[in-house]
């Protein structure tokens, strides 16, 4: 019964992960003018939470890519 509880469970875990990156976002999500002047939420809405932080420094993974960003409010 332990292996077929197993097998079960590694389907299943297989299924959520598929999921997970059939939604993670591609290029054309993030970089588009709808993201222009938006604020960190949004961007992150389509983003995803930042990887990494620093105050305002973040980093983004986005289709396996690095995106290094900085939010500090500018003049």
């Amino acid at each position: 019964m332990k292996k077929q509880n197993g097998v079960a469970l590694s389907a299943g875990l297989l299924m959520i992960s598929g999921m997970v990156e059939a939604q993670s976002p591609s290029l054309d999500d993030v970089f588009n003018g709808d993201m222009l002047n938006t604020n960190l939420r949004y961007f992150e809405s389509a983003a995803g939470i930042a990887r990494e932080s620093w105050g305002d420094r973040h980093v983004y993974r986005i289709v396996g890519c690095r995106l290094p960003d900085d939010v500090r409010q500018r003049l």
